[in-house]
């Protein structure tokens, strides 16, 4: 998925309205669909306008992140594995999910309420079929802690449809604080789990926390735990409807 930021306001009217500075526009390459500040729109002749030499006046080019998932179309493969005391990172391994994964979310689950509370921060360049790398924001202090993952396929991979369920990833702008995320889920989710991908090894870790109240049909926005030192970051999502 392309990434564009609007430089110059401009109208579009095909679709019966404007874009104003700051804007962002995302073009989904797996099939002929543009998000719009995160909405999703499938109008062709826009689709097939950004990206020219025309369309560089009012938009500028920013970045590259995989295609998000069909929402409501993909299953995804979860799983656990028990993290070593002293470790300050986890190699998941030996796993084959099937795909490659566009959006991975992982939590660090502790032995009992008086252990520490730690996070993990997946490497995007780490990501691959058969597992990734998650550094730890300390290292592990003792027994009983393991990493839990969940990762959701790339557009166009997957398994049957499961009803309620959506996941994809937003990116992270560079200094920022908080991340809203802009998604017709089509239902009032009552699990929302949020986990942040680092560009490499370099990267700072860093975790996100759901403002509870802010949490509707049509989206939510979460706190980081630091301000993000460059572009690359990117905020990872699963959601779920009640049962």
């Amino acid at each position: 998925m392309n990434l564009y930021s609007v430089i110059k306001d401009f109208s579009v009217p095909t679709l019966c309205s404007a874009l104003h500075v700051g804007d962002t526009v995302s073009k989904i390459l797996s099939r002929s669909e543009t998000l719009i500040n995160g909405t999703v729109n499938s109008n062709l002749a826009f689709f097939q306008w950004i990206g020219t030499s025309e369309s560089s006046a009012y938009l500028s080019f920013t970045g590259v992140i995989p295609d998000p998932p069909v929402a409501g179309v993909y299953t995804g493969v979860g799983g656990s594995q028990a993290v070593s005391s002293g470790s300050s990172f986890i190699t998941v391994s030996g796993v084959d999910f099937g795909f490659l994964p566009t959006s991975i979310v992982v939590t660090v689950v502790k032995p009992d309420g008086v252990a520490s509370n730690i996070f993990g921060t997946v490497r995007q360049d780490s990501i691959l079929q058969t597992g990734f790398i998650a550094d730890f924001s300390s290292p592990i202090p003792g027994t009983g802690y393991y990493l839990a993952y969940y990762a959701a396929p790339l557009s166009g991979q997957g398994g049957p449809a499961i009803e309620q369920f959506d996941a994809g990833s937003v990116p992270i702008s560079e200094g920022v604080i908080e991340v809203p995320v802009v998604h017709a889920f089509g239902f009032l989710p009552d699990t929302v789990i949020v986990s942040v991908t680092k560009p490499d090894g370099e990267g700072i870790n860093v975790f996100a926390t759901v403002k509870q109240d802010s949490v509707t049909a049509t989206g939510f926005t979460v706190d980081l735990s630091a301000t993000t030192i460059s572009t690359g970051y990117i905020l990872n999502y699963l959601v779920k409807a009640g049962t």
